[in-house]
């Protein structure tokens, strides 16, 4: 999103939630009895439609980029509001790389008193807190690690990956300029000359709200960082990570 960002007809913020208020508003329509009882389902398409709109009010440029984990499961649902086919950027990274990037800064914001979430959920099962549990937090089912990768072959499996663009991580930081024609390609828009080597994050997150500070911190130049972490997996762990790799991989 930062890179994106530099193009002055780019806007790419952090994570939205105007899917969700969407979803949201639709389903209080629908069960809501004096939108049943006075059906009005052209003013209520127009009133969904607007809330993308009216979220993004207060952005100039021309082409906005929303992000939500959710959009490959919902394609159909939003191509009926914006009457156009949708075009989806997904950033996919190898599974054991994920799980090392979470432990990362997992370590570096724990001090025994606040938890990130999965600790959270480890604690509240009475489990012992360590790396293990860990990566079983975020490889059980229905995670949002999980979820997310299970959307993207969703969309595959039911004919519309030609609305998906897959950006591999590890290419995106050993070849971006090539990465990122990719990405004009798809969206038909004219190559804007980007800067690998100083990048500025724009939109800076509240990650204190997660108690993982600098979850979402970017870093100033496109490169691959050694972690220091030693990863260390089960054998159940290792075959979780490759049967999901194996979902989006040569798709």
């Amino acid at each position: 999103s930062a890179i994106l960002s530099q193009n002055p007809r780019f806007y790419s913020g952090p994570a939205s939630p105007v899917l969700n208020l969407m979803c949201e508003t639709e389903k209080f329509m629908q069960e809501y009895e004096l939108f049943q009882v006075y059906p009005k389902p052209r003013q209520s398409h127009q009133i969904l439609s607007s809330q993308i709109h009216q979220y993004y009010s207060d952005i100039n440029e021309p082409i906005i980029f929303d992000k939500n984990r959710s959009w490959p499961l919902f394609i159909n649902y939003i191509e009926n509001y914006i009457g156009q086919p949708a075009k989806i950027i997904c950033t996919m990274r190898d599974m054991k790389e994920v799980l090392l990037s979470f432990l990362k800064i997992i370590h570096k914001n724990y001090n025994g008193i606040k938890f990130n979430p999965y600790d959270e959920e480890i604690i509240l099962n009475q489990m012992d807190l360590t790396d293990t549990n860990r990566c079983n937090m975020i490889l059980r089912d229905h995670s949002n690690v999980v979820e997310s990768i299970e959307n993207v072959r969703w969309a595959f499996d039911n004919g519309l990956g030609d609305r998906l663009l897959l950006i591999d991580y590890n290419k995106l930081v050993s070849e971006p300029e090539s990465s990122l024609r990719d990405v004009y390609d798809f969206l038909g828009e004219q190559y804007y000359p980007h800067d690998f080597i100083n990048i500025e994050n724009n939109n800076v997150t509240n990650d204190d709200i997660y108690n993982l500070t600098g979850l979402h911190h970017v870093r100033q130049r496109v490169e691959k960082e050694i972690s220091t972490i030693p990863l260390q997996l089960t054998l159940e762990q290792i075959a979780r990570c490759d049967e999901l790799d194996s979902l989006w991989r040569n798709l």
